[in-house]
């Protein structure tokens, strides 16, 4: 220790032109870190100074320390405040002195009650600014996907089948690397490497007077993929605590105060980022995720072995039981995608009605944005774009959900045959788009697989033209199941399968989407000369009528041929007065979807089902002997006289629904009309028999049912 004290105070000499002498001590009792000590001298003009000397010596600690010199003058040259200055250093004799300014004061204190509001709010703004100030030091490097892959397979696996790895298995770090697809993102593989300090603790935050004095110790900076970066500081993120051999997952949770500092964390970044430059506001992004406590554990288990160990024992849970899914997906990593925002920011039209949720499933594949022309993404949005996040997948056509060890397997069936239907409407809107006339040719394009308890399940699904005034017809059909954990063959069957159907779907889509291009610069010329197809809308179907969205595609079509007496087939999914059958809640009535097992298709599953037609008989022999009367949603009505049918002898029967304090319907044109229910008139018959009717005061047709929805949503809302 003598020796290496007088090479310091030679260095700090040296550096500084002045005569320094040890303070605090560390002539002879030197500061201890975790890797390093550090010897703190002061100069006759009161400059204090810090040389520090490795303790654990290795053939790579020369070329460690020239890393931190060298990093040391990047920062120096970007002038990032309030991280060490380099003053000087000296690499031989092993080991070598690094000297850089001292930082006067005590340790950062850290908890719930300390510091007080005020410090811990200047303390996270600090930080934050701080953080991002680190990109500012960029690198070349590999791309983000090939550098996690070799430093799992570097520092990881290849040490596990070495046996240079207690207490991890080979097994268990084939887990860490299948995890990779989780949290890769695509859209941001070939951003730069950039600095990170690595052990962002308060132990390395030094406070003086209220104030940020320095952030020390940089022997665990580096500089890695940016989407890798993104994470919250060690001292804003928990746990497992290992106690008596054994790792406590429960001490992960959450405080008030800790949720409280990681939320205005997050809010100085983001405030901060659009003056940080490009990729400040991307690391932004990142960081707002859902899952960072994953992130940061996984990626803490790529450098630490005790987090290793921690993975093995934590719970299964879903989100486990994915990474077992993702193994046979493992060359999936640029298709696949979570949908963890996607609920929250959904964007895709609903099936049926408001009642039900937008899907939300686990894992699905689908096509860059970039990939489908502008006019046609605006166009369909309603039906392909799940998402406002613009780097999202679209027009997915491949859904997977998952079922922990204590999910349902039924629930698994019911999400893949909501998801299904979904995707084969955005398959549906895709191979029409620009056509005059939407065509079904029952064929499958979108596919689905459920796994739970070791069993992947394969379905196909497809869709079927509509009856007269219903909707579409979505069906499901099993291709297979194989259990992927009994034995090598049935996972290479299942596996095999998989990636089939995947490329399949993929190959549907592609297709597709490149027709879909094809045709998107002559519907924007003939749009420009204004000779779209719109013109031939129904007369009835005004502007306060209809609730279109305007990126939803739509084919119109006249029905002036349409015999007046033949009426529009109620779509199907809704709930009706005196109809107790049908359950709210329940996705597989309200989507109203078929489902089939069979091995295959047949030809006539191929053929779209027969449109039918029914005759008018009550309408047509209403008589001027029929009582009327106004009817309004709350019971209240006004008699009037005279037959219903003055002016007009086409009369089309449907069923009502609710949406948004609307009564609605659809028209012959599969298009939504909303009326007020007041508008409605009841017609009472000699017979006592009574019917309702809405009366379009364009075209005079009239629209009848003998049951006017009940408004599920009012009376939910005034229990």
């Amino acid at each position: 220790m003598a020796k290496l004290s007088q090479r310091a105070l030679g260095l700090v000499n040296s550096v500084s032109g002045d005569t320094c002498i040890f303070i605090f001590g560390t002539e002879e009792s030197p500061f201890l870190g975790g890797q390093r000590v550090v010897f703190a001298l002061q100069s006759s003009s009161a400059k204090r100074f810090a040389v520090q000397v490795e303790q654990h010596l290795s053939d790579a600690t020369r070329s460690k320390v020239e890393w931190e010199i060298q990093l040391l003058r990047d920062i120096r040259e970007a002038r990032i405040p309030r991280l060490p200055r380099l003053i000087g250093f000296e690499l031989e004799p092993i080991p070598p002195l690094i000297a850089t300014n001292w930082a006067d004061g005590h340790e950062l204190e850290w908890s719930d009650s300390v510091p007080p509001p005020d410090v811990r709010k200047h303390v996270l703004q600090a930080i934050a600014e701080l953080t991002l100030d680190m990109l500012r030091i960029q690198k070349p490097g590999l791309s983000a996907l090939d550098w996690i892959t070799n430093k799992i397979t570097r520092t990881r696996i290849d040490r596990a089948r070495h046996g240079r790895l207690p207490g991890i298995s080979l097994a268990d770090t084939e887990a860490l690397r299948l995890r990779i697809s989780e949290f890769h993102l695509p859209s941001f593989n070939n951003a730069p490497h950039v600095l990170i300090h690595g052990d962002l603790q308060p132990s390395n935050i030094i406070m003086n007077g209220g104030e940020i004095e320095s952030v020390i110790d940089l022997g665990c900076a580096t500089v890695i993929p940016l989407q890798f970066a993104a994470l919250y500081p060690k001292f804003l993120t928990n746990e497992p605590r290992e106690v008596g051999g054994t790792f406590d997952w429960s001490q992960c949770s959450y405080s008030q105060v800790q949720t409280e500092d990681r939320f205005f964390f997050l809010q100085c970044i983001k405030d901060m980022a659009p003056t940080k430059g490009e990729y400040a506001q991307i690391y932004s992004e990142i960081l707002a995720s859902d899952d960072q406590d994953e992130r940061h554990w996984w990626l803490s288990a790529v450098y630490r072995v005790d987090m290793m160990r921690a993975l093995k024992t934590r719970p299964p849970n879903k989100t486990t039981t994915i990474h077992c899914v993702e193994h046979f997906m493992r060359d999936s990593i640029y298709l696949v995608q979570k949908c963890t925002l996607c609920e929250k920011r959904a964007t895709l039209e609903p099936l049926t009605d408001d009642i039900i949720a937008a899907p939300m499933p686990d894992i699905y594949f689908g096509a860059y944005p970039e990939q489908l022309a502008r006019s046609a993404r605006n166009e369909l949005a309603g039906h392909i774009v799940p998402s406002t996040m613009l780097d999202k997948l679209i027009a997915p056509n491949y859904f997977i959900e998952v079922k922990g060890p204590d999910g349902k397997a039924a629930v698994a069936i019911r999400q893949v045959r909501y998801d299904g239907a979904v995707g084969s409407r955005a398959m549906h809107s895709l191979q029409n788009y620009g056509a005059d006339e939407p065509q079904y040719d029952g064929k499958v394009y979108t596919y689905s697989s459920t796994y739970h308890d070791g069993t992947l399940k394969m379905y196909a699904h497809h869709v079927t033209a509509p009856m007269e005034g219903s909707r579409p017809e979505y069906h499901m059909t099993q291709v297979d199941g194989w259990h992927m954990t009994g034995n090598i063959e049935s996972f290479r069957r299942g596996a095999t399968a998989f990636r089939n159907a995947r490329d399949l779907a993929k190959q549907h889509r592609d297709n597709f989407i490149q027709a879909a291009n094809t045709r998107a610069p002559q519907l924007e010329t003939a749009a420009g000369r204004g000779n779209t197809r719109a013109g031939t809308q129904s007369i009835e179907d005004s502007a306060d009528e209809l609730a279109l969205s305007p990126t939803h595609y739509i084919t119109y079509i006249q029905y002036e041929e349409d015999s007046p007496d033949e009426l529009a087939l109620s779509p199907p999914g809704y709930l009706y007065e005196g109809d107790d059958s049908q359950d709210p809640s329940a996705v597989d009535l309200l989507t109203s979807l078929t489902t089939s097992f069979a091995s295959s298709f047949g030809p006539d599953q191929s053929r779209p089902k027969r449109q039918r037609s029914l005759r008018s008989e009550a309408v047509k022999g209403h008589t001027s002997k029929s009582r009327s009367r106004n009817t309004t949603e709350g019971g209240s009505s006004t008699t009037a006289t005279g037959p219903v049918t003055a002016g007009t002898d086409q009369y089309f029967k449907v069923r009502t629904y609710w949406k948004k304090g609307k009564l609605c319907f659809l028209n012959l044109q599969e298009q939504e009309i909303r009326t007020e229910a007041r508008d409605w008139m009841e017609q009472v018959l000699d017979d006592g028999s009574k019917y309702f009717y809405w009366q379009s005061p364009k075209s005079g047709r009239v629209f009848w049912t003998t049951t006017l929805a009940k408004n599920i949503g009012k009376k939910q809302r005034s229990n």
